[in-house]
């Protein structure tokens, strides 16, 4: 499977930052230019995860799974890697 590789940007409304994986499993990785909260399609900046800004961390989804972004206030650049394990 090929390496899913693109550039975000991510505001006030949640989107979406898996590049697909309705077909196996992934690694998702994400690289935060901004503070960004990740979680379900619902996140907030109240209730995501906090991702600081320069930060990379990795996530492995399962078949279908989604992760979903967005900022507190204006917008930011966030690039994410995603492939099939």
């Amino acid at each position: 499977m090929a390496i899913l590789h693109a550039s975000v940007t991510v505001g006030t409304t949640p989107i979406n930052l898996s590049l697909g994986n309705e077909n196996s499993n992934s690694k998702l990785v994400v690289h935060s230019g901004g503070a960004l909260y990740i979680g379900g399609p619902d996140v907030t900046s109240s209730t995501g995860l906090h991702v600081a800004n320069n930060e990379t961390i990795q996530l492995e989804l399962f078949r279908g799974e989604d992760v979903y972004g967005v900022v507190a206030t204006g917008t930011i650049d966030v690039r994410v890697l995603q492939n099939g394990f």
